[in-house]
């Protein structure tokens, strides 16, 4: 990924190990989806 700041790497590493940790205990991520627009909005509750 080529991040220079070391902080940030750390960071980035610590955040990708949770994930790791988190997934090879059983648990799913879970994505946040984004919408534009209120009709994409409730399309995704199925509502429209």
């Amino acid at each position: 990924m080529k991040i220079k700041d070391s902080y940030v790497s750390f960071c980035f590493d610590e955040a990708c190990e949770y994930i790791r940790a988190k997934i090879a205990n059983g648990e799913e991520p879970v994505y946040e989806k984004r919408v534009t627009n209120m009709r994409e909005f409730y399309a995704e509750l199925g509502a429209g």
